[in-house]
């Protein structure tokens, strides 16, 4: 995964965490002694330390696997929803499935992914798994092998990109200036969602949050430098090597603690597979180092923090790096969200609205629109309350159309109003057609249900298109049916008097109905 280099001292000691299970029993995950007969195709046995025969069973693995990852989003989403103990056993249970089916396991084969998180100044020896720096209180600790930290909240770390061509010599070696992650040679939007993804990951398993801000780019350990931790790629050694490095919490040089580079060369991905490298498995990797653990051992459990890039496994922490994150900031604290309001019904043209979030202070949410017509301009993240905004785009069709924005985990509804035919009607232009009155129709007896009232009764009903001409009474009648429903809500009636029989339907008399039903629509 990750190299130590400049002043860093060589040697990297391990822990073993153990998994603590809901019943409070110790599970310990690398009892099988494996024997893999060729990929997953068929079932592939193994012998374990009590000579049993272990069959491999994918459809089990696979259920073990979306069990865990269901139980990750609840807790992240919600961290009183799931325990740690119940998160920590399905992680158990799912390790377990998996130790007897992936070919190229975790601490056995594969490629290294680091050498451990970096030092900035000499510091005697590395310490093992928790290596005795955190952000917040109480760092630095006493770390060790099996030596848990102090348990205590982490608060609000801030991180950032930075841009190109940041001064990186403080560093030492040869790393020469940044490359943005926005530059690397295969970015991908989903790269910075991968990022995201990953800091909410250690989140919702241990009292620690992670906010984005803007880099100032600043060179790297500078005083002043904006974002705790901070990102960006530089020369490495070429594909396929050390991937990637990240530096140990403070108190760790002047600003540099934290901050995590890239190799530059890597074919990085946001998915595995076709020789691609999965940015998110070893950016929540990398982030593990920047919180204070070290690697486990290849002899160890079976962790996201294993010295190899498996992407065979779930990239969210497991039972012994969510045992080894707790060890030092504690559970992760209790957030409860809400919306308000939760949802929102916007006219046809070009719409905005705001959302507010009420969340405890230092928890994390992200707002993400979940269709193409609305976006997210504003506060797409944040730690504690907030308030999230979003346009709409215009409604063409003449129907109704339903998009939701997931915000902190709940779900908000926007409903966009039904566009009108030939709308805005020109004056002495248009012809008022008899689907611009059944239109008008429908959505007048709409409100008027709203209002409490009953369908109304029109004249001609229903009208023909091409066939029924648009008449002075069905305009009157709509004037009329819509006034009731005005009265019926507590409203002022909109409209007076009725049209002469016999004169000419406008433009005007039917843009007029269109506004005032809008207007009652809300």
């Amino acid at each position: 995964y990750d190299q130590a280099r400049g002043t860093a001292v060589p040697g990297v000691g391990y822990a073993y965490f153990p998994v603590r299970l809901a019943t409070g029993a110790v599970a310990v995950l690398t009892a099988f002694t494996l024997v893999l007969l060729g990929g997953l195709g068929a079932p592939t046995v193994a012998q374990n330390t009590t000579g049993v025969i272990a069959v491999c069973n994918e459809e089990a693995r696979a259920d073990a696997e979306a069990e865990f990852l269901r139980l990750h989003m609840i807790r992240r989403v919600n961290s009183g929803g799931v325990t740690a103990d119940e998160l920590s056993a399905a992680a158990a249970n799912y390790i377990a499935q998996s130790e007897v089916c992936y070919q190229e396991l975790v601490g056995r084969t594969g490629q290294p992914i680091d050498d451990g998180g970096m030092w900035l100044t000499p510091s005697g020896t590395v310490p093992f798994n928790t290596n005795g720096r955190k952000w917040g209180l109480n760092s630095p600790f006493t770390g060790g092998q099996n030596v848990a930290g102090p348990g205590t909240a982490g608060g609000t770390v801030t991180y950032s990109f930075m841009p190109d061509g940041v001064d990186l010599s403080a560093e030492g070696g040869s790393p020469g200036t940044s490359v943005a992650v926005t530059s690397l040679t295969t970015f991908a939007t989903c790269f910075l969602t991968e990022f995201t993804n990953a800091f909410a990951a250690w989140s919702a398993v241990a009292d620690i949050q992670f906010v984005e801000v803007a880099d100032n780019g600043l060179p790297f350990n500078a005083f002043g430098a904006a974002g705790d931790i901070r990102f960006a790629g530089h020369i490495f050694d070429g594909p396929s090597s050390v991937l990637a490095h990240q530096f140990f919490p403070p108190p760790n040089g002047v600003s540099g603690a934290g901050d995590g580079h890239f190799d530059v060369a890597e074919n990085w991905s946001c998915t595995a597979g076709s020789g691609g490298i999965d940015i998110g498995i070893v950016a929540i990797h990398e982030i593990g180092h920047g919180i204070g653990l070290n690697h486990e051992p290849a002899s160890g459990n079976t962790a996201i923090m294993n010295p190899f890039y498996s992407p065979g496994v779930a990239s969210v922490p497991l039972a012994d790096d969510i045992v080894g994150a707790v060890s030092i900031y504690g559970t992760a604290a209790t957030c409860n969200f809400s919306i308000s309001p939760t949802s929102a019904k916007v006219a046809a043209s070009d719409a905005t609205g705001s959302v507010s979030v009420t969340a405890p202070s230092g928890c994390t949410w992200l707002a993400v629109s979940n269709d193409a017509f609305v976006t997210v301009t504003g506060g797409t993240g944040g730690s504690g309350g907030g308030s999230v905004s979003f346009s709409v785009a215009a409604n063409t069709a003449t129907s109704e159309r339903v998009a939701t924005i997931t915000i902190a985990g709940l779900t908000f509804t926007v409903t966009q109003r039904a566009a009108f035919t030939d709308d805005p009607l020109t004056a002495g232009t248009t012809q008022i057609k008899a689907v611009h009155i059944s239109e008008l129709r429908t959505r007048v007896n709409a409100v008027r249900i709203v209002c409490g009232l009953g369908n109304a009764s029109f004249a001609d009903d229903p009208l023909t298109a091409g066939v029924t001409p648009a008449k002075v009474v069905h305009v009157n009648q709509l004037r009329t049916a819509l006034n009731e429903a005005f009265v019926a809500c507590g409203q002022t009636a909109p409209f007076s008097g009725t049209i002469s029989v016999g004169a000419v339907i406008t433009a005007a008399q039917v843009t007029a109905i269109r506004m005032q039903v809008v207007t009652l629509e809300g």
